[in-house]
């Protein structure tokens, strides 16, 4: 079994991916909801909400780990490779080499405060030599408008007023957080001219790759437990209930 790790629902739109990539794996979804939002905490209290949450994946018998949250990566990935050395651990981060290859413009960078205040996102845009071209723009509270309903009008006037400034500067918009994939749909319709991006392929293969080599890949049946972190008994079915709906929604639309 692998375990996917977000804060809330934006991992769906990794798991979508892994399954379509690897149809026969198994896998338990786990939304930290009690905790979230985590892109407002600072560094430490996630590595300690992560360590806590990896021994709930160790609990479970994961064989692998999956941190489907872009702010959790650039925050506690690293501690928790060294800390976790006998059990896979695999990140997401912002698409930022496929979107300035694939323009010579400038390349809208859209995450949540943490991300963009965290030194691993830095350092893979300097290692890529273009951060001139790089505009990172922070979105408070644009995960929690996501949380509540993906769809909303709220969202739309958000990311008009947000990412308007920028728009004849620009030619990718990069999606540097998972919840963030759920407004492909609008933000192709609200900026035309600019190409979307976000990680969550590139990660899906590399889990394939991954697996692959330390021979772990497993032929179940494919199927999904969804857990979180909520105490109450009926909120706590609710909430995966509404998982379950926004997997099988979305993965409408990458199939």
């Amino acid at each position: 079994m692998i375990a996917v790790f977000d804060s809330g629902i934006g991992g769906i739109s990794v798991l979508a991916e892994l399954r379509k990539l690897l149809p026969m794996e198994d896998f338990c979804y786990f939304a930290d909801a009690a905790n979230a939002p985590y892109g407002d905490k600072d560094t430490d209290e996630i590595k300690q909400l992560m360590r806590q949450n990896m021994q709930q994946f160790l609990s479970l018998g994961a064989k692998a780990v999956v941190l489907a949250c872009n702010t959790a990566t650039s925050a506690a990935a690293a501690c928790l490779r060294e800390e976790f050395k006998n059990i896979p651990i695999l990140g997401i981060e912002p698409a930022l080499k496929p979107a300035l290859q694939k323009t010579e413009k400038k390349v809208l960078v859209l995450a949540t405060a943490l991300t963009i205040r965290e030194k691993k996102l830095h350092d893979l845009a300097e290692s890529l030599g273009e951060q001139e071209r790089l505009i990172m723009l922070p979105c408070s509270g644009l995960m929690e408008m996501i949380e509540e309903n993906p769809f909303s009008e709220e969202i739309e006037r958000y990311l008009g007023c947000l990412i308007k400034p920028y728009e004849n500067e620009i030619s990718a918009i990069v999606l540097g957080c998972t919840h963030y994939s759920f407004l492909k749909p609008l933000l192709a319709r609200l900026f035309p001219e600019a190409e979307l991006f976000d990680g969550n392929e590139g990660l899906a293969r590399h889990l394939q790759k991954v697996l692959h080599e330390k021979d772990l890949l497993g032929q179940g049946d494919g199927k999904i437990i969804w857990q979180n972190s909520l105490n109450d008994a009926a909120v706590n079915e609710l909430y995966n209930r509404h998982c379950e709906n926004i997997f099988e929604e979305y993965g409408k639309h990458i199939c």
